[in-house]
């Protein structure tokens, strides 16, 4: 019978050799100002993203990362790509995706991590019936540990701490830190967004977080 007590019980943790990560923070809108941000959007650097640009194709993923546009175009239903990917900004029925490379580095602190980052780019898509969605992708530093990856996405996605332990963070650069990340997107990154939010019902919707690795 093997003797478990003599084995070696050391873990070695595993190293992620690149991490992206999206994180998606849904919004609602006031009423009768899509049009208004759509246009504001454009002025601020946003392209408006259809499958016939291809020229975005590597734009918003980070160095060497391509996603093709032939192919997102192959995957849908002719009746549903007007739809996911409209061909004119001002068609409201469909989700119009309005996207913008940063390419910056900032730094996250929390209780357990300290780590700078590279955000990539930003997604604003402006869904039906006032409803509208942010996708920001995030590029980790190379080889980091599983479970240092893990606690930057808990800290990042969460845009409002409900508990002490979400409350100890920075964010921001050596200039210009936040504690929240709310602060973080809506004052340093896209503060123009908040004149069109609908306050009435944005901080029910602004806790639902969600988080790709």
């Amino acid at each position: 019978m093997p003797n478990f007590n003599e084995q070696d019980q050391s873990i070695k943790e595993f190293e992620v050799e690149k991490a992206y990560l999206q994180f998606i923070f849904p919004f609602t809108l006031k009423e009768e100002c899509s049009d208004s941000l759509s246009q504001l959007l454009q002025q601020q650097g946003y392209d408006f993203f259809t499958l016939d640009n291809s020229h975005l194709q590597d734009k918003y993923y980070g160095d060497h990362h391509t996603v093709s546009h032939y192919r997102m175009e192959r995957i849908f239903l002719p009746n549903i790509e007007p739809i996911i990917f409209p061909s004119d900004s001002t068609k409201k029925e469909g989700f119009r995706r309005f996207s913008k490379a940063f390419n910056q580095e900032f730094f996250l602190k929390g209780k357990y991590l300290q780590t700078i980052f590279q955000l990539l780019s930003i997604d604003i898509i402006i869904c039906p019936f006032q409803i509208g969605m942010m996708n920001i992708r995030v590029e980790l530093p190379d080889n980091m540990s599983y479970s240092e990856v893990i606690e930057f996405t808990d800290l990042f996605r969460v845009m409002e701490p409900l508990i002490e332990e979400d409350s100890d963070i920075q964010i921001g650069t050596k200039n210009q830190s936040y504690k929240m990340i709310k602060s973080f997107i809506f004052e340093s990154l896209c503060p123009f967004m908040k004149n069109f939010l609908d306050e009435k019902i944005r901080t029910l919707l602004i806790l639902e977080a969600y988080h790709s690795i």
